[in-house]
């Protein structure tokens, strides 16, 4: 049997867990890096194409959202343009990922909440809810997959769970874990057909 191959791509978040090792089935390319935003993914898309996933599971746009004050919890909400702006790069983002890697399966994975002491207001995470469900709208009317990983690690405020991250952005083990089954119906789809 032929192993298939997985593209994560995004920023430290996705950079932060060792998929190979927790996929060892596979052929698991970590194309992550830390700070990276939606601009950053458009210019390397070279390189990912390169590697001709089987399958791309794409999560990057905190950063687009997080100012240099984001860190010390003052960010000031995104206007509706930015947001736009930041949808704008994520579609064209899929674009070339569909014309360049045509017999790839993209997944759109939704962003990921803050903790409540990071954001006490709840400001980043709503403007993050917002771009999501822009996401999510985006997605579904260009018949990809959009998977919400946001729901499966938020608490019931809708802030990431503490026991999830240390720094209030960035996940420990236990988030990782969350993100790992929510992804695992979606990495095994179609596996019993080449095996």
């Amino acid at each position: 049997m032929t192993r298939r191959s997985l593209l994560f791509l995004g920023d430290s978040l996705t950079y932060g867990f060792d998929w190979a090792s927790a996929l060892p089935d596979f052929t698991v390319y970590n194309f992550g890096i830390n700070g990276d935003t939606t601009d950053g993914v458009l210019a390397r898309l070279n390189d990912a194409a390169a590697v001709k996933p089987d399958k791309i599971f794409l999560q990057i746009g905190i950063n687009d959202l997080l100012s240099e004050f984001a860190w010390l919890g003052n960010h000031e909400s995104q206007s509706k343009a930015n947001l736009y702006a930041i949808l704008r790069n994520h579609t064209q983002i899929w674009e070339y990922l569909s014309e360049n890697l045509p017999d790839a399966i993209l997944y759109v994975c939704s962003l990921l909440p803050a903790t409540r002491s990071f954001d006490p207001q709840g400001t980043l995470n709503n403007d993050v809810r917002a771009l999501c469900t822009m996401l999510e709208k985006m997605s579904a009317s260009r018949d990809l997959t959009y998977i919400n990983l946001y729901n499966a690690l938020c608490d019931e405020g809708g802030a990431l769970r503490e026991d999830c991250s240390e720094d209030g952005v960035h996940l420990l083990r236990p988030g990782y874990q969350i993100w790992l089954e929510t992804l695992m119906p979606f990495i095994s789809a179609g596996e019993q057909q080449t095996a």
